[in-house]
């Protein structure tokens, strides 16, 4: 595989898992295989080891090996629990395909969905890593404040802004 080769099917993965739904998963997040027997007694149920990166290949991997695995099985999406390394693969990604620069404080693919929606609306509030607290940007000079979840009011203005008022 040549570097052009392999920085095109990084293109095409990078956007498969930019658009695909995440059903309400946080990033970084993995589609696995599960299936549950016909009358839903819980008992011992093998796990496949399997990781799948977008629900494409996780359908594609049913369908071509039906004939190995266990009846009903279905793709199962699964939260990657902050694991750092998925979530720097992913960014590397995207950095790489895309060659531009992560925003300094943006969490993986959660960073990518808010940005998107950002150029929708206009607005922007992006996680921080720091548990609890949010990114946001002061409606007067454009400049990001750090404002906690909990907070009855998130904040309008920076401080700078807010004393000149």
């Amino acid at each position: 595989m040549t570097r052009d080769e392999a920085l095109e099917w990084l293109r095409g993965l990078s956007k498969e898992i930019r658009s695909q739904d995440n059903r309400a998963t946080a990033s970084p997040y993995y589609y696995d295989l599960r299936y549950s027997d016909k009358d839903g007694a819980e008992k011992h149920v093998p796990h496949h080891g399997t990781i799948f990166l977008t629900e494409k290949a996780a359908k594609e991997y049913i369908a071509a090996n039906s004939y190995n695995l266990p009846e009903g099985v279905y793709d199962y999406l699964c939260w990657g629990g902050r694991n750092p390394e998925l979530t720097t693969l992913l960014e590397c990604i995207d950095v790489l395909v895309e060659e531009k620069e992560v925003r300094p404080g943006w969490v993986g693919a959660m960073g990518r969905e808010i940005d998107s929606q950002h150029a929708i609306t206009g607005e922007c509030i992006v996680h921080h890593p720091r548990p609890g607290s949010e990114w946001v940007k002061c409606r007067r000079c454009g400049e990001s404040i750090l404002a906690g979840r909990a907070w009855s009011k998130i904040p309008e203005k920076c401080p700078s802004c807010s004393k000149e008022s």
